[in-house]
């Protein structure tokens, strides 16, 4: 992992490590799969949260953080 970090900030990129059995934000590859896969890994409760989430989620889920400035919201899972 730090040889790949080393080249992206050489490449003036940056690189944001997300590892967590919590929660799942709505950027990771994941979240569209969980979702097709009817809820199975998410767990289930009373929606709302970021529009995205509204939009491409079905109706039960609880809604985590959200990070405005990068549109980066999460929803909590079953772990």
């Amino acid at each position: 992992m730090k040889n790949y970090i080393d080249s992206a900030h050489r490449l003036g990129l940056k690189v944001k490590i997300y590892n967590t059995v919590r929660e799942l934000s709505n950027s990771a590859y994941e979240t569209s799969r969980c979702a097709a896969l009817a809820m199975k890994f998410i767990h289930q409760a009373k929606a709302g949260g970021y529009s995205w989430l509204q939009e491409h989620v079905a109706d039960d889920y609880i809604a985590a953080w959200y990070v405005p400035e990068y549109k980066d919201a999460a929803l909590i899972n079953s772990g």
